[in-house]
């Protein structure tokens, strides 16, 4: 679950900030509680309770705060996976506050993570009867059925946690797909999750502790720990992606994404082989195994695998085709393939207009072959024109010299 909207609905929720002053203004235990706030925020979970438990130990019995600090401290314990301590709780909350609907869910969510799924939804859908509005008990509920297997009425909840703005519902539905085997809906959900957060990876972390055997949350553990420039643990989790799903093709071009970072190009390039045996239809292994070919030197492989990228290309999802021409282009340049090499930095430029880098491949080629001074003029020029807009200005005085020409 998000950190910061969890605290934020675990302190409105538990009544602490509005009260705490107005109860106990003659005594210093408000200390105690807003230290336990503090630390629980920093994710120093050991540390706010050890709070809670000096409040609940000094303050009254009849405290209106007393039955909401037992269900905080029961929070708290269930991330620490004192599972009985929890329960413990959640109960004294509810004697002291049997209409307590937090203490329900939360307690709910408890018996989900001792594997108690139907219990679980017993106590939620307590606290929905007592709170229709409680977006996270709706999502505890989502969660429970999708290991009960009642995935539609999953799919439900969660829609109604997303309509009260529980944004990590995007994820469990895309969990829903993934079982109902639906990958594509399962992107496109797993999609939206992403752009809810900053920082997705905290999320998935959550997720992960309660579906551990989800491939995809593996996978996207995976995915954004590459971008994180954590190889190791990119590799970790895309290993256990594909030992849930060992025809993962994605996950096995990433994890050679991952090894070509390294520098373990051989490990790259095997990864890279098996996604394109898995999906030959995938263009993405046949462009990163191009590149390692290209630094092996093997050329008339990298152009293989470059056309193979361009006939498996997916424009609906990505918008970059005109790499592989302009990269095709390259080679065929070295290569000694002129005509080739022309009309693929043209395919390049009738896909991305404003490639500088495809106009000044291709003005050269015009230039130093004689080919047609107009057509090199006009594509050197425009070169150095998009090289400035872009503010990419390394060439420029090349472009200058060559223009001189003119």
């Amino acid at each position: 679950m998000k950190k910061s909207f969890v605290i934020i609905l675990l302190l409105l929720s538990f009544g602490f900030i509005a009260n705490v002053n107005q109860v106990f203004a003659k005594e210093d235990l408000n200390k105690y509680l807003f230290s336990s706030h503090k630390k629980f925020a920093q994710g120093n979970n050991k540390g706010a309770l050890e709070d809670l438990t000096l409040f609940i130990k000094k303050s009254p019995q009849k405290s209106p705060l007393k039955p909401k600090a037992y269900g905080f401290r029961g929070v708290i314990k269930t991330k620490l996976k004192d599972y009985k301590g929890a329960m413990d709780d959640f109960n004294k909350a509810l004697t002291l506050k049997p209409k307590f609907a937090l203490a329900f869910s939360s307690r709910g969510y408890t018996k989900f993570m001792q594997g108690k799924y139907k219990h679980a939804l017993d106590d939620i859908n307590r606290a929905i009867s007592l709170d229709p509005k409680h977006a996270l008990s709706y999502a505890y509920r989502g969660i429970a059925k999708i290991k009960l297997k009642q995935y539609k009425s999953a799919l439900k909840d969660f829609d109604q946690a997303i309509e009260f703005d529980h944004a990590e519902a995007w994820g469990y539905k895309g969990l829903v797909m993934e079982r109902l085997n639906d990958r594509k809906t399962a992107a496109t959900y797993f999609k939206k999750f992403n752009k809810s957060f900053s920082d997705p990876y905290v999320e998935y972390l959550a997720i992960l502790n309660e579906f551990p055997d989800s491939a995809l949350i593996n996978y996207y553990l995976g995915f954004f720990a590459y971008f994180k420039q954590q190889p190791d643990m990119a590799i970790d989790y895309l290993n256990k992606t594909i030992s849930i799903n060992p025809k993962d093709a994605t996950a096995y071009n990433t994890r050679g994404m991952v090894y070509d970072a390294i520098n373990n190009t051989t490990a790259a390039k095997k990864d890279f082989t098996k996604s394109i045996k898995h999906n030959p239809n995938f263009f993405l292994p046949y462009r990163n195994r191009a590149f390692i070919n290209i630094k092996e030197e093997k050329l008339n492989q990298a152009v293989k695998d470059l056309t193979s990228s361009i006939n498996n290309y997916t424009e609906s999802i990505y918008q970059d085709v005109y790499f592989d021409y302009y990269y095709r282009g390259t080679l065929y340049v070295r290569l000694k393939q002129i005509d080739k090499a022309i009309a693929d930095f043209s395919k390049a430029i009738d896909y991305y207009p404003d490639y500088a880098e495809a106009y000044l491949s291709r003005g050269f080629l015009y230039l130093k072959l004689n080919i047609d001074e107009y057509k090199a003029q006009f594509d050197l020029t425009k070169a150095r024109d998009l090289f400035i807009e872009q503010n990419k200005l390394e060439h420029i005085d090349a472009l200058n010299k060559a223009l001189e020409m003119y």
